[in-house]
């Protein structure tokens, strides 16, 4: 889900904007709550926000519009009848990296600002995932990948590796 917010710091990745190729915009939330009912096995939202935030104010306000949203789509589920609501929400990553000095950008800061705006989040009715990623392991010193494959392209060539798109 894309939340729609303002950008959250480099604007160029924030992911969470009008503007933003990710996720279904949350302007679009009547065929969010369609699409849930069309398809019953859905039961997660994810949501995209942004990387680098210098602050989690508007990071927690798209967690929370996304928590509104999952709300809403289990009132309607529960209204035709479905048993399996949304029971899972993953409010990606996006965190800098860890920073003993700087608390405010922290996983606890950012939990506890999430306990406040979105206590349902923490109630035992959902199950929270993260991809805090780059978060823990950006400051690691060294990253191992298998290569897949060498493009060739006139001024040189891109190699092709995966190392899991949370991790750096």
């Amino acid at each position: 889900i894309n939340p729609e917010i303002a950008p959250v710091g480099i604007a160029s990745l924030s992911t969470g904007v009008r503007s933003s190729k990710f996720g279904s915009p949350m302007s679009d939330r009547e065929g969010i709550i369609s699409a849930f009912l069309r398809h019953p096995r859905l039961r997660a939202l994810h949501v995209h926000s942004g990387t680098n935030p210098v602050a989690l104010a508007p990071l927690v306000h798209g967690i929370r519009q996304v928590m509104d949203l999952a709300l809403d789509i289990n009132r309607a589920l529960t209204r035709e009848g479905h048993r399996d609501l949304v029971r899972t929400i993953d409010i990606g990553g996006g965190l800098p990296l860890a920073n003993p000095e700087n608390d405010e950008l922290s996983v606890e800061a950012y939990a506890r600002s999430l306990e406040d705006s979105c206590p349902e989040l923490f109630d035992g009715d959902f199950t929270v995932a993260t991809e805090f990623g780059r978060y823990y392991h950006g400051a690691a010193s060294w990253t191992v990948a298998r290569v897949h494959a060498v493009k060739p392209f006139p001024n040189g060539h891109n190699v092709i590796v995966h190392v899991g798109a949370d991790h750096f």
